[in-house]
Formats: C-alpha cells, structure tokens, sequence
C-alpha cells in the first residue's frame, strides 16, 4: 500500500512539474503564431509586442529574433531590425534570408562609423553557433579517444595514421570551440536602436557632447554606469550613451 502512495505521490510530483512546462510551450506556441499572423495582417506593432513578450519570457530563439526583426524593418526602426537581425545570427549564422536582409538592412544606415565592433563580426567564428563547434569538438573527442584504445589494442600499421588523423583534427577542433567561447565570452557588441544618439563625455545628460551617432551604428561596450553605458567606436573615439538606447546583441542574463 505504501509502494501504492508512493508512486501516485511521485506520479502527481511529476505531473505537477511538467504540467505547466507543457502549458508554458503551448502558450508560447500560440503566442509565436498570433505574431506571425498579425505580421502577415500588417499589424506590425502587435507583432512586435508578442515577439517581444517571447523574448522576455526566454523562448526566444533564431526565427523569433528574425521575425522580430523583419517587423521591425517594416516599421522603419532600422536600429532594432539590425539588432534582432544580429541576435538571431547567433542560433542560425548561415541562413540567407537572415544574412540578405541584414546586408539590406545595414546598407539603410546613415553614415554608419567605421566601428571595431562591427568588422568583428566579419569573422570566420560569426558563420558557427556555440553549440555546432562543441558538438563537432565533443563527436571528435570520442572518436580520437576510441581510436586511441584501438591502437593500443591492435598494432596495426593503419590504426597508426587513423590516430595521427583525428589527432590533428581534435588539436584543431579543440582551438575552434576555445576560440568561440572566448568570443562568446568577450562578445561586448552593441547596437544604436535611436534615430539619433549623442555621445558624451561622462554618465550625464549634462555632460559635452563629442559627437553623435545614427540608429544601426554598433559599438563594443565597455562597462555600464548610473543608466549610461561607455562604448567604443575605435581607440580614439569613445563616449557614453544611454543604455536603454544601445542594447548588446547578445542579451544580459
């Protein structure tokens, strides 16, 4: 009888867990699909308001910030196009709807400034997500090591080359996924979302303006004061700006 209780107990736990993680993707679901339809409605800003509420929620990924952005471009914010455009590059690097309109996007800016952080997402390491070059490091891993014990198991002139092979290839794979935790580590880029932002010399509205930039401009961020934040165009060229008007592409935690 108490095995009985047990299980039912146990069985109401897990119902009682999972239960509103279903309903939670259910809702979101349907949410994502309200956006979608309003989209197609031309109903941009109501669109806009669900793709966000996913956003905020955590349910986000590459075609929620895709989508978010095409609302956006529809509506002229070219700023928060670009910066949905690149937050969704980070789940979905290679797909070419995405990379067409976020070329066609950034060719909408006026006077963008030659900025540090913008050449740095030209790299090789923007065509990967995290999760590719881990799994492709971690399939490697196993496969070197298994070749390894098969080596030291048969002496066989051919198990010779096949550990030298994924030897090199687990050096290789290894500095790969290094290389993109470091940059997702250090990854600091953020975009201007303001028509028109100045940037000034200190955390202060009543601090002087050195010069101004256009909403799509992007920037590294360098830390973040009294609702400001300093970035970096260049070494030469630095400043603060409102932090609600120059979001990082890759979301705070």
């Amino acid at each position: 009888m108490k095995i009985r209780m047990t299980i039912i107990a146990a069985f109401a736990i897990f119902l009682g867990l999972v239960g509103p993680a279903f309903a939670a993707s259910e809702t979101g679901h349907a949410l994502y699909f309200s956006a979608n339809r309003d989209f197609r409605q031309g109903n941009f800003e109501q669109a806009a308001e669900k793709y966000e509420s996913l956003v905020k929620s955590g349910r986000a990924g590459g075609d929620v910030y895709y989508n978010l952005g095409n609302t956006r471009f529809r509506q002229n914010r070219i700023g928060e196009a670009i910066l949905n455009y690149q937050r969704a590059r980070l789940f979905m690097p290679r797909d070419r709807d995405l990379v067409h309109n976020l070329r066609f996007a950034l060719d909408k800016r006026l006077n963008p400034p030659d900025s540090l952080a913008e050449e740095a997402r030209k790299g090789i390491l923007r065509n990967f997500t995290d999760r590719e070059a881990f799994g492709v490091f971690a399939v490697i891993n196993a496969a070197f090591f298994l070749a390894l014990a098969l080596r030291l198991w048969m002496r066989r002139e051919w198990t010779y080359y096949l550990v030298a092979a994924l030897g090199i290839a687990w050096i290789s794979t290894g500095l790969f996924a290094g290389a993109m935790y470091w940059d997702s580590r250090t990854d600091k880029a953020c975009v201007i979302t303001a028509p028109k932002v100045e940037v000034r010399s200190g955390p202060s509205l009543k601090e002087t303006v050195l010069f101004t930039l256009n909403e799509g401009a992007m920037a590294d961020s360098e830390r973040q004061e009294s609702g400001f934040r300093l970035i970096m165009i260049s070494p030469d060229k630095r400043g603060w700006v409102p932090a609600r008007l120059s979001p990082k592409i890759r979301p705070e935690a």
